[in-house]
């Protein structure tokens, strides 16, 4: 396993499922640790008032909730248009990459999975070793992400994803594996052990 592995793909792709997948190969002498992007900034975004208050500035006051931030309505205000996703990527963006790199950076030697939508968007591919793009149909990742039960109501569902592939496209350089998500669990574990060990 390559020690810096980053995985991307839309939403409802399948990114946390080849993560862990990819991780349980990795052995437990040397457990490969699974960074998860949105986990990290919003942690960030959390820890850092200047931040939370562009936001709120842009996005409305209720925004803020009990000094801290209400992400639920601060994602469907950011999830409402292209203009407004890229006004929120505007904010946050600069300031969190250098912060997920000194993470990234602070691991030493050991195995690490970056789970992040966003790294062609970000430009960032050069920080790893490998590159795993998890495809599915637009079809399958709707259904996806409107089976979780923190999805946003249904009928915008469609529209974020719509957003987020307007925003970003998928890669297709030779640096990126492209990994196959329609099926089953078991055929994705079968596809996830074979890129494992080829590589």
């Amino acid at each position: 396993m390559s020690r810096r592995t980053c995985i991307a793909g839309y939403s409802g792709s399948g990114k946390s499922t080849v993560a862990r997948l990819l991780a349980a190969l990795a052995g437990t002498a040397t457990p490969a640790l699974i960074i998860d992007a949105d986990t990290e900034a919003k942690k960030f975004i959390s820890r850092d008032n200047i931040i939370i208050r562009q936001l709120a500035g842009v996005f409305g006051p209720p925004v803020m909730e009990n000094s801290g931030i209400n992400f639920a309505f601060l994602g469907k205000m950011v999830f409402s248009s292209k203009e407004q996703l890229l006004k929120y990527n505007e904010i946050v963006h600069p300031p969190f990459l250098p912060k997920l790199r000194n993470l990234l950076d602070g691991q030493g030697d050991q195995a690490v999975i970056l789970d992040a939508a966003l790294v062609p968007l970000w430009g960032i591919e050069s920080w790893f070793d490998s590159r795993i793009w998890v495809h599915a149909s637009f079809a399958t990742r709707v259904l996806r992400v409107k089976s979780r039960s923190n999805s946003p109501d249904p009928i915008s569902v469609e529209n974020r994803l719509c957003i987020q592939e307007e925003l970003m496209k998928e890669p297709v350089d030779e640096r990126w594996v492209r990994l196959e998500n329609e099926g089953r669990l078991e055929e994705l574990a079968r596809t996830v052990r074979a890129l494992h060990y080829k590589a």
